[in-house]
């Protein structure tokens, strides 16, 4: 959910400021934010990339509204795009067996215990997953 709100701010003209989900303001990205790389599932990855934690915005809300602006170093912009075809798997697994989103989660994080893999080997391996979890 996208909403703006207009504040004036001392003697400067109003200016738009993006509020997400959470409440919180902002007019650039955060100085400092970095994926948790703690994640092990792609249910918590779900939820980073499209819920937050705490006062942390979504990933897809920094994405939509800085680009890739709020990805300041290397490592940073590697980790957030193996993170992202994970989340493109979600998206994929979904649509081609016609099933919805939370199914396709369960369906990943299930074939990930099952054959002790890790998020990042699931971002190199997407279209062995996908010819393996076609129902």
């Amino acid at each position: 959910k996208k909403r703006t709100a207009t504040v004036t701010e001392s003697d400067q003209r109003p200016q738009k400021r993006m509020i997400h989900s959470h409440g919180r303001y902002f007019t650039t990205p955060p100085a400092r934010y970095k994926m948790n790389c703690y994640i092990e599932s792609v249910k918590g990855l779900w939820e980073e990339w499209y819920v937050g934690t705490g006062d942390v915005p979504p990933v897809d809300f920094l994405e939509r509204e800085f680009g890739p602006h709020w990805r300041k170093e290397e490592k940073d912009r590697i980790w957030f795009f193996k993170r992202k075809n994970v989340i493109r798997l979600v998206h994929d697994l979904a649509t081609q067996n016609n099933i919805d989103k939370i199914k396709a989660i369960k369906m990943l994080d299930d074939y990930r215990n099952e054959n002790k893999t890790t998020l990042n080997w699931m971002a190199q391996h997407v279209k062995q997953i996908l010819v393996h979890l076609q129902e």
